[in-house]
Parts: structure tokens; sequence; C-alpha cells
């Protein structure tokens, strides 16, 4: 985002996005709204109001006059209406038509020499924001601050001391995007930076795509999430040749949608992690928590089948392009191309063959999904600020649905019972995992493949969530220092995800890359 001043009104700071909020926003010297005889017009809130538009020396009005020049300085690139009191007539026709004549004229002069005098006079209460954002500081979970430039300087160094190729940023405050920055590199080894148009692996965070996705499909009745998904299926599971192992096992026939966003489908993480490589139930679908991708690439080929349509089409249609997420995709695109992050191991190398992971032609509701952080912010902020009938749709996919018991979410500690996460109340709702804390309830995501980890967390009560996407094997060893240098978050428990804390005295020396690639999104 490019740097500038905010304009002040009446000692009242309006940012572009403060204006977006009132009203509309449009390029410079472009006009807004639609109005006879040349008269142009502002929406705000949903009503036509007389306004006039800042523009660049383009506009006839403007042309080579300080007030092009001041705006072009505080505000480059950026648009803005400003609303004007005064008499109606003289509002409605300071721009029309140039060929109107001279009183037009100078009205508008008039005008203009108002926007002036409020912007010279106000000047010295703005400060320029900090590397390129919009604001200095940004909010933390205990009501405080953070300068900006501090937050950097702990995020790169934490970085360097990890040997983290790069990070990409987002953070939520308010509910809204403030602030999207890239540290590091997308290729060490090309000295490519990561920059916030860069796309990533998401990992696992394609789940809660995928989840949100399906509460939307549930919304309008397309599903149900208590129907037994072999219902919307023309024959037995077991017929489907990858679900043939199921056989002889009628549990199958339990499964709901809602046990699958909830990963209570009894399925192991991924067959191909069990002794035997074989699809089996682990136990009774929805009586317990076990996390599975597999629930998932169930509930797609579901999804798909009443639908009619893949993944990728349903996602573009419903969610990537409602919500504007311009750089993301379940499948790679010959866009990403130019401008993608390479994945590196613990040593910090650029590991070349491990982005193929990203380059898939068919979508996977478990993991392929390839974004920014930018892009993924975006989809929070629809989740934090849904309303009417999608509010109550939003509520119940973050309503906890299952309790957690176990000491860790991966591995061997999946399976060893523990009551010590109860007091902050760990659950897994529909697509999110979720825990109770000081600042409200929040709800989390984490995404693991090798040379891609990401943490998202987000507290809905104070409206302030993190994106973190990172291209580096030692990401999580500090995701926790972290989220706690940008939004003073001390609550995740990150030891039920199984990060272990960065520790200098286990750093070893590089061994030749290991041969065998394997996803664990």
């Amino acid at each position: 985002m490019d740097a500038r001043r905010d304009l002040m009104v009446d000692d009242c700071p309006l940012s572009p996005e403060g204006l977006q909020a009132l009203g509309t926003t449009a390029p410079l010297g472009q006009a807004v709204g639609g109005a006879a005889d040349g008269e142009e017009a502002m929406n705000l809130g949903g009503v036509r109001q007389p306004g006039v538009v800042l523009g660049d020396a383009s506009m006839p009005v403007v042309d080579g006059s300080e007030v092009t020049r001041l705006i072009e300085a505080q505000w480059p690139a950026v648009g803005a209406i400003v609303l004007l009191a005064g008499d109606e007539k003289m509002r409605q026709g300071a721009y029309r038509n140039e060929r109107s004549g001279g009183p037009t004229k100078m009205m508008c002069r008039l005008v203009l020499l108002f926007v002036v005098l409020s912007l010279v006079a106000c000047s010295r209460h703005v400060q320029p924001p900090a590397s390129g954002q919009t604001a200095r500081t940004l909010s933390t979970l205990d009501g405080g601050t953070i300068a900006v430039d501090e937050m950097e300087a702990t995020i790169s160094q934490t970085m360097a001391k990890a040997n983290v190729a790069g990070v990409s940023v987002a953070i939520l405050n308010n509910g809204q995007i403030v602030y999207t920055h890239a540290f590091g590199d997308r290729d060490s080894a090309a000295a490519s930076p990561f920059n916030t148009e860069t796309v990533t692996g998401a990992a696992s965070l394609s789940k809660t795509v995928f989840a949100y996705l399906v509460m939307l499909l549930a919304e309008e009745g397309t599903i149900d999430l208590d129907k037994p998904l072999q219902a919307y299926l023309p024959k037995p599971l077991p017929e489907y040749p990858n679900y043939a192992d199921l056989a002889g096992d009628d549990r199958y026939k339990l499964i709901t949608a809602r046990m699958v966003l909830s990963h209570s489908t009894g399925f192991p993480n991924w067959r191909s992690f069990e002794p035997d490589k074989r699809l089996k139930f682990l136990f009774t679908p929805g009586t317990q928590y076990s996390y599975s991708g597999e629930g998932y690439a169930l509930l797609q080929m579901v999804i798909e089948q009443i639908t009619g349509r893949d993944l990728e089409t349903l996602a573009r249609q419903k969610v990537f392009e409602p919500l504007g997420m311009t750089h993301t995709s379940y499948v790679w695109q010959k866009a990403f191309a130019g401008n993608a992050a390479q994945a590196h191991d613990q040593y910090g190398r650029t590991q070349r063959l491990l982005q193929l992971s990203l380059h898939r032609s068919a979508p996977d509701a478990a993991g392929s999904m390839i974004t920014t952080a930018g892009d993924y912010a975006r989809f929070l902020t629809a989740i934090l600020n849904a309303t009417g009938k999608q509010k109550a749709t939003i509520d119940e996919m973050l309503r906890p649905q299952i309790a957690i018991s176990s000491e860790q979410m991966f591995g061997p500690g999946a399976w060893q019972q523990t009551n010590k996460y109860h007091p902050i109340g760990l659950a897994w709702a529909l697509g999110w995992g979720r825990f109770e804390s000081e600042p409200g309830p929040a709800f989390f995501h984490t995404g693991h493949d090798l040379g891609y980890q990401n943490y998202t967390v987000t507290y809905p009560d104070k409206g302030i969530g993190i994106v973190l996407l990172s291209n580096s094997d030692n990401f999580e060893s500090v995701a926790a220092e972290l989220v706690r240098a940008a939004i003073g978050d001390t609550y995740t428990p990150f030891g039920w995800l199984g990060y272990v804390p960065f520790d200098p005295s286990r750093v070893k020396t590089a061994v030749l890359a290991p041969l065998n690639i394997r996803s664990l999104s």
C-alpha cells in the first residue's frame, strides 16, 4: 500500500479506508456516482449526495493548481471524495461540465480553496505512517498498542536467529486489514525477496476455506450438515475405488458433513501414514476428535457430486471472487509462476523440487490451496463482518462441536488423553480449532507441508487476527514469538500443536537433502 497522510476534516482523520466505510472512493481523476447534466454525485449510505472529486491534472478545473500538487503529495494514487458544506446550488454546480461557463469555474475555485485551507491548517496533525503502512501502531490483545517499526524489527530478528527464509504477514484490527508486509526471501538461493503478492502454499489452511464454502452451501440448502453423506451418493461408498477398503464396515453410513468439518469421522489423517496403508475406522464416527484429511477428501467428493461442479469452480464463484481473493486458487495458475515462494529446509536451503507440490491440476480441499497473507486476511474479514443470515451461519461454524482431550494434535500424542486443555475449552468447531482466553474466544488453524508452514488465529471479540505464511521448515519454532510480537498473543496452545520452540543448541549441521518427499497437510 502506498504511503500517504490521512485527510483531517474538523480534526477527524479521514483515510481512504474511512471514506470507503462512509461511501465510495475512486481513483484519481474519476468521478463517483451518476448524475444528469454533467453533475457528479457520491453515494453516501445508499443516498446520492452532491460531492466533489479531487482529481489529477487531467481534470480541467484543477489543472496546474496547488490543490493537485497538495493532493498528489499527500494522497498518491489514492482518490478522495470530500462532501462539502455550503450552499446546495453551489455544490450541485461545482462540477457541471466546463462548457457551462465562468461562474461555475469561480464556484469550483472557491470550493477547492476551502479544501486547500483545510488541508494546510490540519497538516500539522498528520504524521506519515511507518513502512508504507496505514498505521504507525497496531492494537494488541491486552488493549494496548505496538509500534509497527518495533514489531517489524522483532520479526526480522526472530527470523534471522532461526534461519527462517521468508514470512508474509497480515494483521486485522477492528475486523479490518490494517497491515500487510513480507519479510525475507521467496527464494534464498536467487536472493529473490518475498513480497505481499508472492503466492505460497496454504497447506491445511485450505481446509478452512473449504469449510466456509460448505457452510455457504448449507445456508442455501444444497447440503444438510447432519444428513449422512451416503444419502447424497448414487451407490454405496465402498463401491467407489478409493473407498473399497471400507467394504464390510457399515459405519461409513454414519458420516455427516458436520463430522468431517469437526474431525470426528473416525478416519486417520491419511491412510498412507497407516502401517498397512489402508483406509479404516479408528473409532466410531462422531464419538471423538481426530484430525483427518481423509474426511475432507470424502466431503469434497460428495460436494462435487451434489453440485456437478469441481471444487475450484465452486470456490472461485462463492469465495475467491466475491471476497476479492485475486491471488488464491486450489489449483496452480500460470500467473503464479513469476512470483511463487520456493520451499526452504531447516538449514535455509532452497528446495526447488518441493515447490512441485503447489503445481496441482486437481483441487484438494485438504491442502492444495495457494494464496497470499493479504488474500487470506480478506477471507477472515468476511467471517468477522458477516451480517444477517450469514452471521448465523458463521456463528454455527465457530461454535465448539467436539471437545479435545488429546496431548497433541499429531503424532503419538494424538492418542494420549489429558485434561490439561480443558480449562481453555480446547475444541474443534466446523473447520476451525477453538479455545477460550482472557481476551475472549479464538479460532485458529495450522498449515504444514514440507517447506511451507503457516499459522492463523483470530480473536473475534477484539476484532484482532493475524495470518502468517512461511516458506520455511523452521517457522513453527518461532511462531509463538511472532504472534506475541505482532498482536500480543500469549494464549495459543502451541504445545498442543506440537510447535517446538527454537533452541539454538539444537541447530544441526546441514546434511544431504532428503530424497523422499511427503506432504503432511
